[in-house]
This record gives C-alpha cells, sequence and structure tokens, in this order.
C-alpha cells in the first residue's frame, strides 16, 4: 500500500469519528511527502465532552489505519491524545475519558477492511 492511500484513510478516519460525533469537517488535507491535517469545530459543550470527543476523532484516524495494517500518522495523534487528557486534573476520569473515546472511535470506524 502507498503512501499517499495511508494517510488518506488515516485522515477519512478522523472525518467518520468527526461527522459521527455532530462536528462540522472543515477540511482534510493530503500533504506531498507525508502527512496530513483533518480540520473539524463541534459544537459547544463542556470541558470533559470536547477533551473526549477531541481523543475520539484523534483515535478515528490510528484505528483506521491500524485497520490497513499502516502506522501512519499514529505517532502524533497518540502525542495529541496525551496533550489534550492532561488538561484532565483527575487520573482515573482521565483514564474514564480515554476509554470512552476509543470505544467511540471503534463504534464509528467499524467496516470492512479494504482490499
Amino acid at each position: 500500500m502507498n503512501l499517499w492511500r495511508e494517510q488518506a484513510v488515516h485522515e477519512a478516519g478522523h472525518a467518520v469519528a468527526a461527522l459521527h460525533l455532530d462536528q462540522d469537517v472543515l477540511s482534510v488535507e493530503i500533504r506531498h511527502g507525508g502527512g496530513g491535517l483533518t480540520r473539524t469545530r463541534s459544537p459547544r459543550h463542556s470541558h470533559r465532552q470536547a477533551v473526549r470527543d477531541f481523543v475520539a476523532v484523534s483515535y478515528g484516524g490510528i484505528i483506521a489505519s491500524e485497520q490497513i495494517g499502516s502506522k501512519e500518522g499514529c505517532h502524533g495523534d497518540r502525542a495529541n491524545i496525551r496533550n489534550k487528557l492532561a488538561s484532565i486534573d483527575d487520573p482515573q476520569e482521565r483514564e474514564m475519558i480515554e476509554r470512552e473515546a476509543r470505544q467511540l472511535a471503534e463504534d464509528r470506524n467499524k467496516r470492512r477492511k479494504p482490499r
């Protein structure tokens, strides 16, 4: 599988997760030489829900990459998840939010593996 396709699948995973969380997908960008960016806008929520949704959208890309056997884009997403979760003071709450977010992303990205 080529890098362009892997990155496209990864960014599509972010977009699918965002749409299922009622976020607007403003743009999806695949950069020459690797990398990409999915810009979204989400409804105003509590801080907890905003963190959960951010983490779920981030996991959307990771899970999509995992489904095709790629790690493209995952390192940056994992760092973004850690940084966003750091805004939650209670370690148990952080863990719960991350678990909820991962489950949301998994539920939203269930699909057949590409051939």
